[in-house]
């Protein structure tokens, strides 16, 4: 791929002219739109809508400002919130005294298609050895779906005198950014023209607070990000070649080799991909284990235990116990209240059987055995044992694209292709930041405030989220825990703004966007604090009467267990919680266990 060799990378010192007109180019439709609003409202000027060769873009004059731009001196006026540093030299004083024309328009992702540059390995897959497309020749273009924005570049590029790339911040942004300014190259190449000034946007929502930040940090001396990183293109452009050069080797061996083998083949493709084959693996895979499976019951031990009876066999362990101690005579009677006003409703309450590692299967012979064991009046022996652990439920690393994935399609049934369509929706109108992102760590030093954030939630005449209170941010905010990755393009998926329920016309949208923000304020959030509580019922028989030629010991000692957790302190959990996890207690166990 040719790359732009007259862009200017210093600011805009241009000759005298009557206007200065800045190329304002997006990577979807929607971003432009969304930059023509901020721009209109904080410029204090509309948007006009135009079209060239067939493309829609926008058009923004901006009145010449005077002497603030040169001097940085503060206005009043909310136009001059967007000084655009490092686009045009301080001390230009014909960039301030001539009106700035902005005009917004937009590409659809890549620009250009790589293919082999030879028509005759493109098509003729018989007469091209596989082998053989590791080394031929390729080629970047323009294919025909995307002419009418490669003409609308080359026209807007030609009238233009700086360039901002306001492109995806990620690696492919990059090499979309270098397919841009090859095209606007190629248009302005032989022109007797000043080379452009080209500066990237950095930003990861579409909030005004986020795009007039961007407009003012084109100074590369301070944002090293304002300049296309050539690097980066060229690891796209590599990636690309790759998927080409093997995709297209292995497709063609593939399909050759067994439509001669299958017959029934001969008109199919055996498509390969770098990244679909191996997926491809793990479902077959997952396929045969799912055909070799051999269905058979399962039997197992249940047992029911009315509360009342447990609370009186729990009362002669304790008496037995304490030795009519003090601490053991006040539970008794804490039981004994207990009972009185919650139990008389013999409710039964079910233990789980917790099968030793040594018992031989689940077949129905040896489980009854089992339960003849437990069942043995005579010789079983049962007790009694109420274990205690603090636990802590500690708060969720900040928000990843591969995170928010799986919990959507954990929750919400969706899958990875809906959730991110969902997303970008309410990125692409501010509601959240870029969706695409593997970072689990908020960098502060990048100004992040998330106390900023996060204020608007507690605020409750205007959010949705009442378990997030005033008191909630004043006294409980704490810092995010910090994951390990950080992709150095965007930040954690988190809120930029609120959204209410009722202004959601999209179940889907708002299942997404509640699960974002309730995510971001369980990360800011302290730990839940809870005690963990578990009963065993065990029995130990030691006769080997009735169990044939295998001693008791094989099928002993059996316990059954019931256990769940008591919240101490509920913090995150209060706004923060796992739709589908079932309830560790049933109600009327939480307070008998509370009396241990």
């Amino acid at each position: 791929m040719l790359y732009p060799t007259r862009i200017s990378l210093a600011a805009a010192q241009q000759p005298a002219r009557t206007q200065t007109r800045v190329l304002h180019i997006a990577e979807k439709n929607s971003v432009r739109k969304a930059l023509s609003r901020v721009f209109a409202t904080q410029l204090e000027t509309n948007a006009r809508r135009r079209n060239v060769n067939g493309v829609e873009v926008d058009t923004i004059i901006e009145p010449a400002r005077g002497e603030f731009l040169n001097q940085g001196k503060a206005s009043n006026n909310s136009r001059n919130k967007m000084n655009f540093n490092g686009l045009f030299e301080p001390n230009s004083t014909e960039q301030t005294s001539v009106p700035l024309t902005h005009t917004i328009c937009a590409v659809r992702g890549h620009l250009y298609h790589t293919d082999f540059q030879d028509e005759q390995i493109r098509t003729d897959w018989i007469r091209t050895n596989p082998e053989s497309l590791f080394d031929e020749k390729i080629k970047a273009s323009v294919p025909p779906e995307n002419t009418d924005l490669a003409k609308m570049l080359r026209t807007l590029a030609v009238e233009s005198d700086a360039v901002v790339l306001w492109l995806d911040c990620d690696r492919e942004g990059e090499g979309i950014a270098f397919e841009v300014l090859d095209t606007i190259e190629n248009a302005r190449r032989s022109e007797t023209i000043p080379p452009l000034t080209i500066r990237r946007a950095t930003f990861s929502a579409l909030t005004p607070k986020d795009i007039i930040t961007a407009t003012n940090n084109f100074n590369p001396t301070k944002n090293k990000a304002a300049i296309p990183n050539k690097n980066l293109a060229n690891a796209v452009n590599a990636r690309i070649e790759i998927d080409l050069r093997s995709g297209a080797a292995f497709t063609r061996f593939l399909s050759l080799r067994y439509q001669k083998l299958f017959p029934n083949l001969k008109d199919n493709v055996i498509s390969y991909g770098a990244c679909q084959f191996p997926t491809l693996g793990f479902i077959a895979k997952r396929r045969m284990q799912r055909e070799r499976f051999e269905k058979g019951r399962l039997w197992s031990v249940q047992m029911g235990v009315e509360l009342g009876k447990l609370a009186e066999f729990a009362k002669s362990i304790i008496s037995e116990n304490s030795k009519n101690s003090e601490d053991g005579l006040k539970m008794v009677e804490n039981i004994d209240k207990y009972t009185n006003h919650t139990l008389k409703s013999r409710k039964t309450i079910a233990f789980t059987w917790k099968k030793p590692d040594h018992f031989p299967n689940h077949e129905k012979r040896e489980v009854q055995k089992v339960f003849d064991y437990c069942n043995d009046k005579e010789n079983a022996k049962a007790s009694l044992t109420v274990l205690k652990k603090s636990m802590k439920k500690e708060r969720p690393l900040p928000l990843t694209t591969v995170e928010l994935c799986k919990n959507m399609s954990n929750y919400a049934k969706f899958s990875a292709k809906k959730t991110l369509e969902l997303a970008e929706k309410l990125y692409h109108n501010g509601y959240i930041s870029y969706p695409r992102t593997e970072t689990n760590v908020f960098d502060l030093k990048k100004g992040y405030d998330l106390k900023k954030i996060a204020k608007p939630f507690a605020d409750p005449a205007n959010s949705d989220f009442t378990e997030y209170t005033e008191d909630s941010f004043k006294n409980n905010f704490v810092l995010p825990s910090s994951g390990s990755k950080d992709d150095n393009a965007h930040p954690p998926i988190h809120p930029v703004k609120v959204l209410r329920k009722r202004q959601c016309n999209d179940d889907d949208v708002w299942t997404v966007y509640e699960f974002i923000v309730r995510r971001f304020l369980a990360c800011i959030s302290p730990d839940a604090i809870g005690e963990r509580t578990r009963a065993v019922i065990g029995f130990q028989n030691n006769s080997d009467e009735n169990f044939g030629n295998k001693a008791a010991s094989t099928y002993g000692p059996q316990s059954f267990t019931i256990g769940g957790t008591i919240l101490k302190e509920a913090n995150l959990t209060r706004f923060f919680y796992n739709p589908t996890q079932k309830k560790h207690f049933l109600a009327h166990v939480k307070g008998f266990f509370e009396f241990f």
